[in-house]
């Protein structure tokens, strides 16, 4: 008969450490954002008319 104690006790381990390989990343990618050079905004003309002719 399986072990189902163990199976749990594995499975949440397992877990946890799947969020927290997930939680890291989600903070490097902020970071990443965060730290990253801004971005010019460009406002274009909603008409069309880019001033041209």
């Amino acid at each position: 008969m399986p072990d189902y104690k163990e199976m749990y006790f594995h499975l949440m381990h397992e877990t946890a450490k799947a969020v927290k390989i997930l939680r890291q990343a989600h903070l490097d990618c902020e970071e990443m954002f965060l730290s990253a050079p801004e971005t010019p905004v460009i406002l274009l003309d909603p008409t069309g008319d880019n001033g041209e002719g």
